[in-house]
């Protein structure tokens, strides 16, 4: 599991690098607004299929993204 001073975290796949990791393969990432993605990382973004929900566990976007951004 990798966290941050600001309370956000992530559990999931990872790769040596950065500070203590970086987000690559399936894994689940909590903003520390409440926000949660669930899907696929590369490279320390949101790539391949994911889901994002807000902090009510309302769907926020369902689907592919690329580079961190939905492709809606």
């Amino acid at each position: 599991m990798l966290t941050w001073p600001d309370g956000e975290l992530y559990a999931g796949q990872h790769v040596a690098g950065g500070n203590g990791g970086m987000k690559h393969g399936y894994g689940v990432y909590i903003f520390v607004n409440g926000d949660v993605y669930e899907g696929q990382f590369s490279n320390e973004h949101f790539t391949g299929y994911g889901v994002r929900w807000d902090a009510q566990g309302r769907v926020r976007f369902q689907g592919q993204w690329v580079g961190g951004e939905p492709q809606r």
